[in-house]
């Protein structure tokens, strides 16, 4: 009996650990490091809240501002329901350009026709920080707020791109003039999960300006992010498979044969490599009228297209002319590529074989349906199910 008792009690105490590290909402410190006595903003029931976002001087890495000029959040992507504890960490390949195994795992599972759901839940999901003043309750101060891209963000992209010029919205987040925040929100489930969701967006011109002397209490939220290393990661996603990701690495050892399709070969890192590669043919195969700005301006870097994504406005119709532009240059790419190939006779560059189509691209699936906003009401869902 008294052995009883002492485990429910490791347990609770386990519990108020986890509890504690996740703070009042997001994530816990897998993916955010966060100051001493800062706070989390969270949505807590279906009630409007009023806020105000405040600018910061964004840092290196920002997917959306240049290194020390004013913005108002940061967009970052993570794998969610990694390692023992199903923690989630920041995607290194999606934020940084570096190697992820996360997702060199999930290409290798689509690739070999894994299984479905366990491929759509290793995708990276989007997600946004914003330094926030909750005018309801003031006396927190300014908190960070972190949520689904999908559950606030893209209702915040529409809302603005929508607005005409001379209401003058674009400014919400400047310190004077700007505009308070009037959200809406409603309480959505998922079977038996429940979340809450912006539904509405209303812009209130602020009843006072801020002074700059609150530039330094903001919080840069660039440098809040963890990016954990290539072989930490690793480690999180061995227990998470149960060791049947290492095994599927030394399987795939024999892959070397592919030496003449390698850019950079690093004996080190051969075998990472490989594992890679169905990955990147798989965002090749991806049909760039499917594809969002951020993706496409990936493919861009990846293909080395000449196409600058800043001549293109961020909104549909930009959306629409930077991938005819895109799909140019790639064709023109094409064309280049395919003339100087009869030269080489022997093994020089043989193309490696097309793999067969895959079932189904899930990563970022939200996002390639934007235009189709019958049917995001549905991914948002799924794609959110524990995660507000």
């Amino acid at each position: 009996m008294a052995k009883k008792t002492k485990k429910k009690s490791l347990l609770a105490d386990r519990a108020k650990e986890k509890a504690a590290k996740m703070g009042a909402g997001g994530f816990d410190d897998t993916v955010l490091a966060l100051p001493d006595g800062v706070k989390q903003f969270k949505l807590k029931d279906a009630k409007t809240i009023l806020i105000d976002i405040l600018p910061f001087k964004a840092g290196k890495g920002n997917k959306n501002s240049e290194n020390g000029d004013y913005w108002y959040e940061t967009t970052y992507w993570a794998h969610r329901g990694i390692g023992a504890e199903s923690d989630s960490y920041v995607c290194p390949k999606k934020q940084s350009g570096g190697k992820c195994p996360i997702c060199e795992y999930r290409a290798k599972l689509t690739a070999d026709g894994g299984d479905e759901q366990l491929i759509k839940d290793l995708a990276p999901k989007q997600r946004q920080l914003f330094n926030v003043r909750n005018l309801k309750d003031k006396e927190a101060g300014i908190q960070v707020w972190d949520i689904s891209f999908h559950l606030f963000g893209k209702l915040l992209a529409k809302r603005l791109d929508d607005s005409d010029e001379d209401d003058g919205y674009e400014r919400f987040a400047e310190l004077d003039g700007g505009f308070s925040l009037k959200c809406g929100v409603e309480e959505k489930s998922f079977g038996s999960f429940k979340y809450y969701e912006v539904v509405s967006i209303d812009f209130k011109p602020r009843r006072e300006d801020y002074e700059e002397s609150i530039l330094d209490e903001v919080h840069c939220l660039d440098e809040l992010l963890k990016v954990e290393s290539y072989k930490s990661l690793q480690a999180k996603l061995l227990e998470t498979d149960g060791g049947n990701a290492e095994e599927e690495e030394e399987e795939e050892e024999p892959a070397p044969k592919k030496k003449g399709k390698a850019k950079k070969p690093d004996p080190e890192e051969e075998d990472e490599d490989e594992e890679e590669e169905p990955e990147e043919e798989e965002e090749s195969e991806k049909d760039v009228d499917d594809m969002d700005r951020d993706e496409l301006e990936e493919y861009i870097e990846d293909n080395e297209l000449d196409v600058d994504v800043d001549d293109f406005k961020d909104n549909k119709l930009g959306l629409k002319k930077l991938r005819k532009a895109v799909t140019a240059a790639s064709e023109e790419e094409e064309e280049e590529e395919e003339e100087p190939a009869p030269k080489k006779k022997g093994k020089g560059k043989a193309k490696k074989p097309e793999p067969e189509p895959e079932p189904d691209e899930d990563e970022d699936e939200d996002e390639d349906e934007d235009e189709d906003e019958d049917e995001d009401e549905d991914e948002d869902e799924d794609e959110d199910e524990d995660w507000d």
